[in-house]
């Protein structure tokens, strides 16, 4: 998230400290960032986001459901025939999904910017094997780790003041994919993410999270619709 560089570093070698020819690495910032350089020009080269990180976990009332210029769209498998926003009780063979949009509006082009996504949960409930034996599932908190977002999810047009991407976390209708053997019961899967919106100079962020309850119903696994399962900013208790 800053000035590029390149040149010969200094690096740790089996203790000693050797040299190394690289390409450019993201440095610290400098008083001539890019792209017009130039301390009396910082202003024009180094945008900044308007009114943080929107997340948006319902449809909006537009044609796609999502903000207007948001031209991503989500899998097949991910839309379960409904509109994108909220929970969607896909069930077999995929899982159970929440369609969310993270947004940005900045006020340079947006093909400055790029994104970050980490994610911790959590999940417990109620799994069978293969004749129908019922076990717990209890997962613990996973550890902080990267989340996307992948590539195609991700929109940052040039010529645009619009960030957008998409992410469709949930439990899946399996605790042992790809190998589909051991089929989810029930679950109660907790999810707490970190968005970040950067560019070389500066990052925003945003936490929010997500809680999707899956109960054991007469025909198979059923989403527990809202206010049981439910979304939110900020961080939400795993324990």
């Amino acid at each position: 998230m800053a000035t590029r560089s390149v040149g010969a570093w200094m690096v740790p070698v089996a203790g000693q400290a050797s040299s190394l020819i690289a390409t450019y690495l993201d440095a610290a910032p400098s008083p001539f960032p890019e792209p017009t350089g130039g301390a009396t020009q910082d202003r024009e080269s180094v945008g900044t986001v308007i009114g943080g990180i929107t997340i948006n976990f319902q449809r909006l009332n537009t044609p796609t459901g999502f903000s207007t210029g948001d031209l991503l769209t989500f899998p097949l498998e991910q839309t379960c025939s409904t509109t994108p926003g909220g929970p969607l009780p896909c069930g077999i063979p995929f899982g159970w999904r929440w369609n969310v949009e993270v947004a940005a509006a900045v006020t340079d082009d947006a093909s400055h910017w790029y994104t970050i996504q980490r994610v911790t949960d959590k999940e417990t409930g109620q799994y069978t094997d293969a004749q129908d034996n019922m076990f717990p599932i209890n997962l613990g908190v996973v550890p902080w780790q990267p989340d996307g977002p992948e590539q195609g999810f991700f929109q940052s047009k040039r010529d645009t003041n619009s960030v957008f991407y998409i992410d469709a976390p949930g439990p899946r209708y399996f605790v042992d994919y790809p190998q589909d053997t051991l089929a989810v019961v029930s679950a109660n899967a907790r999810f707490n993410f970190l968005s970040l919106v950067c560019n070389w100079a500066h990052f925003y962020h945003q936490y929010w999270n997500l809680n999707i309850v899956v109960n054991a119903g007469p025909t198979g696994p059923v989403l527990a619709q809202p206010p049981v399962s439910n979304a939110g900013l900020g961080l939400a208790p795993l324990n």
